[in-house]
């Protein structure tokens, strides 16, 4: 039974340390670097187009805000009521 426990424990030991061996073949990215908000391009953002909304599709008639304009999510019909 000894015998058996020492061949139980070597085993796992040796799972353990070949398990935390580093890969060589790893590549290693640079980190994302940040953009200065003053020389950033301007990003045109439309939440409300038929390509990007599902829920919320802007149409000539229901006065979702148009494209790059404030939303306010306080009020209808963004706003909803719970039970």
């Amino acid at each position: 039974m000894n015998k058996q426990l020492h061949l139980l424990f070597f085993t796992a030991i040796f799972f353990f340390v070949a398990g935390c061996k580093k890969d060589s073949a790893t590549i290693v990215t640079p980190p994302p670097t940040g953009k200065d908000p003053n020389t950033a391009e301007v990003v045109s953002i439309d939440r409300f187009s038929s390509t990007a909304g599902n829920l919320y599709v802007r149409t000539a008639t229901n006065g979702m805000p148009a494209a790059n304009a404030a939303v306010n999510f306080d009020v209808a019909p963004f706003i909803t009521h719970g039970i």
